[in-house]
């Protein structure tokens, strides 16, 4: 098929060559003709132009005739605008030196026909020659010696004589430019039986090859779509029987090998299935185990807000009171101002209430410190109680020291007596909020026990500093009247109930962090709530998409 199509490709570019070829040969012969015709139509215009110059002596035609002239040798231009003699256009037309041999031979028979013309014409204008040849003596003009050179014999005989080697031109002429159109034409005819022959060798080649095309590609690429549909119907074990070592059978292989690959993706996707089923059943309880311990974990963080408010509430009522001690420890202070003097035994008492003090400040130091290994088991809410437990002691100590100078102050300190057990009270209240919250906190109990245990040997303290305050008080009522020392002391005192308003105010903000951290607990666990049970149907979809996957898989034959 390629060698006749290049053939045929060959053939038909010498064909279109051959037929430009003819083209061009039918155009040279025309135009050769016009060239031809007209140099005998000009030999003809210019007899007759002299002629009828000769027998009116009008000027008008003796002027066309030196135009036929001019424009045949190229001196003006032709009516298409090009400046060429009438020879260059024959050269260029590719005449032959035959033709041109008579060309000249008709040109060298016209010299006497031209002599005579001229000789005529200026016959007319009264011009004649001399011996010389020249026109150069002058007479009336001859109009019949003119006329009889014009249509005389010997003018028809020149006439004859151009005429002739004019006619063996045009016969020349004729041959040569028909020869090679005829030349022309046969090559031509030869390309065309020769594209014929190759055109129903080409038919022939083509019917073959459809037959064949039929018999190797068409029945085995039909039996391969019926096998391939059988394939597609579902029936993956369906083997495909078709052989060979054609591109064909190429097919027949690949699509074995992809009917066993796509068996293989099945059964894969089958066993996948289960297990896409169960790990989203898996994931499903484990969703709503998660949202149950968020329920919980939500649960016991308002509860632990309800303590921590209540909490709150009793430091602001401990403010408060702290608040109306620091009052009335300074109505003491004013009455204690006005005490003169003091004994030896006072200051002796009060020697000794200073050692029981400090024994008492030891143990209260103690107890701080396991009330700080309780808050480091307790976190944030630890932190907390430490603080209270801090501000519980230092009120219990402030109690205890305005007990012994409400007893020294007698009368005058029996108001202040009051707000002591006032404060004691409030100090009650804010311990048992704190055991609240401790009980609440697993993994505490022991330090728990640890700080009771302390707090009761400060207790014992405490006991020892009364007896001593008896003592004091007796020795105040005997001498009526406190001494400046007690002024210090109170005003000491007083001193201190501003700190425990401080401490119980930063007590108020901690309490009140700790209800807005409860807060922000109980609305993640909300969120995590949420997102549980997207997680729980996401894991339902997961599960009704490997029962779709199950049914897409039941419809195929493993």
């Amino acid at each position: 098929f390629t060698f006749l199509l290049l053939a045929m490709g060959i053939l038909i570019f010498k064909m279109k060559k051959d037929e430009d070829a003819l083209e061009k040969s039918h155009r040279i012969r025309y135009l050769s003709y016009q060239a031809a015709d007209e140099f005998r139509q000009s030999s003809q215009d210019l007899t007759r132009l002299a002629r009828t110059y000769v027998a009116t002596g009008n000027p008008k035609y003796e002027q066309e005739y030196q135009n036929v002239i001019d424009i045949r040798s190229g001196r003006k231009p032709r009516p298409d605008g090009r400046t060429i003699s009438l020879l260059d256009i024959m050269k260029q037309l590719g005449f032959s030196d035959r033709e041109f041999a008579l060309l000249e031979k008709a040109s060298a028979n016209s010299a006497g026909l031209i002599a005579t013309e001229v000789e005529a014409m200026n016959a007319v204008k009264g011009r004649f020659k001399n011996p010389a040849g020249a026109y150069v003596d002058r007479g009336i003009p001859n109009l019949a010696k003119a006329r009889d050179l014009m249509f005389n014999q010997q003018y028809h005989q020149y006439v004859n004589e151009i005429m002739s080697p004019v006619d063996e031109f045009f016969d020349e002429l004729d041959k040569r430019t028909e020869g090679e159109v005829a030349r022309l034409a046969a090559r031509g005819k030869f390309y065309m039986t020769l594209a014929s022959i190759i055109i129903a060798v080409l038919i022939i080649c083509w019917v073959i090859s459809f037959l064949l095309i039929i018999k190797k590609v068409v029945v085995p690429v039909n039996r391969l779509a019926d096998d391939v549909a059988v394939i597609g119907a579902g029936d993956l074990a369906y083997q495909i029987t078709t052989q060979s070592s054609d591109e064909v059978g190429m097919l027949a292989e690949s699509l074995r090998k992809m009917a066993g690959n796509l068996r293989n993706t099945v059964a894969v996707m089958s066993s996948g299935v289960d297990d896409l089923q169960q790990s989203s059943s898996t994931m499903n309880t484990a969703a709503k185990t998660l949202d149950n311990g968020v329920d919980k974990t939500n649960a016991r963080a308002q509860s632990v807000a309800a303590a921590a408010e209540e909490m709150s509430t009793n430091m602001k009522a401990l403010e408060g009171a702290v608040q109306d001690t620091v009052s009335r420890m300074n109505v003491v202070s004013a009455a204690t101002e006005e005490m003169s003097s003091t004994v030896q035994e006072i200051a002796h008492n009060s020697a000794r209430a200073r050692v029981v003090t400090q024994t008492a400040v030891e143990h209260s130091n103690s107890a701080s410190s396991k009330m700080e290994t309780l808050g480091f088991a307790a976190n944030k809410i630890s932190k907390v109680t430490e603080v209270i437990t801090e501000i519980s002691e230092q009120t219990n100590l402030l109690a205890l020291n305005a007990t012994i100078e409400a007893a020294r102050a007698g009368e005058a300190g029996k108001g202040f007596a009051v707000v002591a057990n006032e404060i004691k009270e409030l100090a009650r209240q804010t311990a048992a909020a704190t055991l609240e919250i401790r009980g609440r906190i697993t993994g505490i109990q022991s330090s728990t026990d640890e700080t009771v245990t302390e707090i009761t040997r400060v207790g014992e303290i405490i006991s020892d500093v009364n007896d001593l305050v008896t003592t004091i008080a007796a020795a105040v009522e005997e001498q009526s009247a406190t001494t400046r020392e007690i002024s210090g002391n109170v005003q000491q005192t007083s001193i201190k109930m501003d700190e425990v308003g401080s401490n119980v105010e930063q007590s108020t903000e901690v309490a009140a962090s700790i209800a807005r951290d409860i807060a922000e607990v109980s609305s993640v666990a909300a969120s995590i709530s949420v997102d549980s049970k997207q997680v729980g149907g996401g894991a339902e979809d997961v599960s009704m998409v490997a029962v779709k996957l199950r049914e897409v898989a039941s419809r195929f034959k493993l």
